[in-house]
């Protein structure tokens, strides 16, 4: 993201989320806040693929889409996987 000539700045773990897994609430936090140059920002979680294919992960990413979609100010959810 450094090197990225469409990206202002960045949060690191911008704040948490609470997420519902196996009948108990838990708290998310996801990895970046990205800002972009033209104005939008988007959450973006960084990972192992194989990690974030995990059932546990995917209740975690839908809380954040689901966050995101309540909110006018961060347009998108982004799970960056290698």
């Amino acid at each position: 993201m450094d090197e990225d000539v469409l990206i202002s700045s960045y949060e690191s773990e911008p704040w948490s989320l609470e997420y519902l897994w196996e009948g108990k609430v838990h708290r998310y936090v996801p990895d970046f806040l990205v800002h972009f140059v033209d104005g939008r920002k988007e959450l973006r979680e960084i990972g192992v693929k194989i990690l974030k294919e995990s059932e546990r992960n995917q209740e975690k990413f839908v809380a954040a889409k689901g966050w995101v979609d309540e909110r006018k100010d961060v347009r998108s959810f982004k799970v960056v996987s290698y």
